[in-house]
């Protein structure tokens, strides 16, 4: 459940969805979730690929090491720059979106320095966690994934139920194709970003292969049944938000779709509980990028493609790499 658990949460399609469902209703209307299945199917034969890298290369630094291993050393270089530039960037773009959310929980707005302080305070954080050990931060990263799916789960059914009780669905959304803009096709193709910008990284597991007990055999599984769970409740979530929405117009107009639309049906209470939730996974996200990115560092520079290599290769007592989970936390401040 951890190596799972990992790829779940780096996917964090609670996240993914709370950031994106307004981007979607406002660029192709409510039929461009339909490209929610389309993205999952091709990215599921993605991870059959990945699945099986995993399994034939179980070393840390998945991506640059399978380069490594079936391309050139330039190759492999290229991409281990890009995975860390990737992971150590995201991290404090998560937190960043954390921000709304808080104030929202909070019941005001903070102030840039309250901003900043709860940025630093969330990144020290993760810096104290990762060299911990993987065991904390395996441990916590379950809860995280717990609290979505209870939140994706509960407050779906509770949507359905409250729905079914009123007679409030709106089926006719989700097979009507808007008047504007024409060409429509553009636009539909613009919603492929929601499902794109969520199911990916489900490679992440492999990152922590050998910190990881029979690698071979469950990092594969977990990449796999990942995306397949992913796929499958975010797309069932989608469609209950949708059938949800009793007006377009303002739903796709406000700046929190989704806490307007559980606000309007569940209630203020709920949605707070909601909100929660997807703070959760936000801070589990970012934790697991500066893991992952620590991770990457320490395989090129046990291969001596990394600065300083000597330094970043070192393993501390709790047997994690603290010197290049120290340079990540320094770059995301």
């Amino acid at each position: 459940f951890s190596s799972f658990a990992i790829s779940f949460s780096f996917m964090s399609i609670l996240m993914g969805i709370f950031a994106g469902y307004g981007y979607v209703l406002n660029k192709s209307g409510p039929f461009g979730l339909w490209t929610w299945p389309i993205v999952g199917l091709g990215q599921l034969l993605v991870s059959l690929i990945f699945a099986e890298m995993a399994s034939r290369i179980p070393l840390t630094g998945s991506l640059y090491n399978w380069n490594r291993k079936l391309s050139s050393p330039a190759t492999s270089w290229l991409v281990g720059w890009f995975v860390i530039f990737a992971y150590t960037i995201a991290a404090p773009g998560i937190i960043a979106a954390m921000i709304p959310p808080l104030q929202t929980l909070w019941g005001s707005e903070f102030t840039k320095n309250i901003i900043f302080l709860i940025a630093f305070a969330i990144i020290a954080l993760h810096f104290l966690i990762s060299v911990y050990g993987i065991r904390l931060a395996a441990y916590l990263n379950k809860l995280a994934v717990i609290a979505e799916l209870v939140a994706l789960v509960v407050f779906g059914v509770l949507l359905a139920l409250v729905l079914f009780i009123k007679g409030d669905a709106h089926p006719e959304l989700l097979t009507t194709i808007p008047n504007t803009p024409i060409p429509y096709w553009p636009a539909f193709l613009a919603a492929i970003l929601l499902p794109a910008f969520t199911i990916f990284g489900f490679e992440s597991p492999s990152d922590l292969s050998e910190e990881t007990l029979s690698a071979k055999r469950i990092v594969p599984r977990s990449i796999i049944s990942s995306v397949i769970v992913s796929v499958v409740l975010g797309f069932l979530f989608i469609i209950v938000l949708t059938l949800s929405v009793s007006n377009l117009g303002a739903v796709s107009s406000a700046s929190d779709p989704i806490s307007t639309i559980m606000s309007s049906q569940l209630g203020a209470i709920a949605t707070k509980i909601f909100l929660l939730c997807v703070v959760v996974a936000m801070f589990a996200v970012s934790l697991l990028n500066m893991m992952l990115s620590s991770r990457i560092i320490f395989a090129m520079a046990r291969d001596t493609n990394f600065i300083a290599p000597s330094f970043f290769k070192k393993i501390s007592l709790r047997q994690v790499p603290a010197n290049a989970i120290a340079i990540v936390a320094l770059i995301e401040l």
